[in-house]
């Protein structure tokens, strides 16, 4: 069922690389893009009006389900290109994670790290170069808030820093510094050779 299909553990599985495979699996059961989004979305206001948010011993699984829930629901608005909605769903699933997690945590890093990408994606869909520049520079900005926290959670060869770099210099390299594009990207590929793993 819907809820079973919802489980926290189930969709931080979905929400890592290695779980594209399922989560397109699940986007065939759910019945495609729009049909999982209303899904994610009725589970959002399930949890919201419940109240059980607040209550005892459950409070802190319950609001990381509804962090969860909300990744998910801004990376399916970022997959249909609805990327207004992709950020504001990832900026509160950030709030929470910061309520659970801590300011300097993995996860609060790797939620940063889901809004980088999502404005590195919304800019080439912008109809001004004022608005292009304005979601540029919050993506830069995204991408830089989630390196300083991974550097603070993971060692210098880690795939996590890897990646993260590897995200800024992107950022950078299209919006913001070509010479600073390079030393990231630099860096990234060192980072990813030492550790010997893939981006997470």
């Amino acid at each position: 069922g819907r809820r079973s299909r919802a489980a926290p553990a189930r969709l931080a599985r979905l929400l890592t690389a290695q779980g594209r495979v399922a989560l397109l699996q699940y986007l065939r059961a759910a019945g495609g893009y729009d049909a999982a989004v209303s899904l994610f979305a009725t589970e959002l206001d399930r949890f919201e009006s419940s109240g059980a948010m607040a209550l005892g011993k459950d409070s802190r699984s319950n609001t990381a389900a509804l962090s969860q829930l909300r990744k998910l629901c801004g990376r399916l608005f970022l997959q249909i290109g609805r990327y207004d909605d992709a950020e504001k769903v990832l900026l509160l699933a950030l709030t929470s994670d910061r309520e659970i997690q801590g300011e300097a945590s993995p996860e609060v890093g790797a939620t940063f790290a889901l809004l980088a990408e999502t404005l590195r994606s919304s800019v080439s869909a912008c109809h001004s170069l004022q608005e292009r520049y304005a979601n540029a520079l919050r993506g830069v900005a995204y991408a830089r808030q989630s390196l300083s926290i991974r550097r603070r959670c993971f060692p210098p060869a880690s795939p996590e820093i890897a990646a993260a770099l590897h995200l800024l210099g992107y950022h950078s390299a299209e919006y913001a510094n070509g010479a600073q594009a390079t030393s990231y990207l630099t860096h990234s590929e060192v980072a990813l050779r030492r550790g010997g793993r893939p981006f997470p």
